[in-house]
């Protein structure tokens, strides 16, 4: 099941800490906290090697079964 939230008005929530309580007949069935980020959190420097600490790579042999991936968040 799927919930989609806004806020009064359908304006984008503002960046903070958020608590939902979801109640069915007066009664907590869920809460949850969430974070809005004031901006979206960014993957850079993708770096893809065969062995640990390895330069980046663009291609592989057929048949690698393990690949490492390096970035920064």
């Amino acid at each position: 099941t799927t919930v989609t939230l806004t806020s009064p008005g359908g304006s984008p929530f503002a960046s903070g800490a958020y608590s939902l309580t979801a109640l069915v007949d007066s009664e907590e069935v869920a809460a949850r906290r969430f974070t809005v980020l004031e901006s979206p959190p960014r993957v850079t420097e993708v770096r893809v090697s065969d062995v640990p600490g390895g330069e980046g790579r663009e291609e592989f042999e057929a048949g690698e079964q393990r690949l490492i991936i390096t970035y920064d968040y």
